[in-house]
């Protein structure tokens, strides 16, 4: 059974009140929240995330059984093969990836027919643009590669997720989130806040002695109504967490609320105080 080390680093971008400044300006982090929620229970990691287990299976956007037309090439290359273009393997064969404590590496191996979803014990089980992957919990699946941070193929089906590698962010690969619980209103019980997570929305325990400002890894490092966010990953400190929907900006006086975002520019829903 094979595990994935995957990034969880967000973007953060201007939100739509005209006094904050454009989101090409902006290059800001939040802190990873890779949670479980069995018995109540929290689990934080930076870069040791796994897939949620899933029997939905998705139309692939790319449906390649071999090179991806009108691909661009990852440029620098990673190695011998493009895993995204399918490009570099002879015919019949795959470009598959390889992530460890070591590093990432790609190679060819044997096509198989496995499409997104599909029970798989090896990476020659899935289609060419596909690799076999262990999810929390559950059996070995064929998961599709995408491209992340642009709208360029391959990309992930409707209500698919692309979440990028840990040593590699320019690939990913399609996952489906779940969500538990909703940001504005907060629906998590009294002691749990809502925070965004790898698999999705998930209720969490807080700090509720952190005070605000103070240096952070994950957002449940902050008290409650706080989330852990800075202009880099090495600048990261607990900001009030705000609604960018709302008419009026409850941020603190000087500050604006500002939109949070993952790698691949997708909203996660809430803003903070920036």
């Amino acid at each position: 059974m094979r595990w994935i080390y995957l990034a969880i680093v967000s973007l953060l971008v201007a939100c739509g009140d005209d006094t904050a400044p454009p989101a090409s300006t902006n290059n800001m982090s939040v802190g990873t929240n890779n949670q479980t929620n069995t018995n109540n229970t929290q689990t934080n990691t930076s870069n040791n995330a796994t897939l949620p287990s899933t029997n939905q299976s998705a139309t692939q956007t790319n449906n390649t059984t071999g090179p991806l037309p009108d691909c661009d090439l990852l440029d620098p290359e990673i190695g011998v093969c493009d895993p995204l273009c399918q490009r570099g393997c002879d015919s019949g064969e795959a470009c598959v990836t390889e992530e460890n404590a070591e590093g990432f590496e790609v190679s060819c191996v044997d096509a198989g027919a496995g499409i997104q979803d599909t029970p798989c014990e090896a990476d020659s089980d899935c289609r060419a643009g596909l690799t076999c992957l262990a999810p929390e919990g559950g059996e070995s699946v064929c998961v599709e590669y995408c491209r992340t941070g642009s709208d360029a193929q391959p990309q992930c089906a409707p209500d698919y997720t692309c979440r990028p590698f840990g040593r590699e962010s320019r690939v990913g690969i399609c996952f489906l989130a779940t969500n538990e619980c909703t940001f504005f209103p907060d629906s998590c019980p009294a002691d749990r806040e809502c925070y965004s997570t790898d698999n999705g929305t998930r209720c969490g325990i807080f700090d509720p002695e952190a005070e605000p400002g103070v240096t952070c890894e994950n957002s449940n490092e902050c008290n409650e109504g706080f989330r852990c966010a800075g202009t880099g990953a090495s600048d990261l400190t607990c900001k009030q967490i705000c609604n960018p929907d709302e008419e009026v900006d409850t941020c603190p006086e000087s500050t604006t609320c500002q939109i949070m975002r993952n790698s691949s520019g997708e909203s996660l829903g809430w803003g903070a105080c920036f």
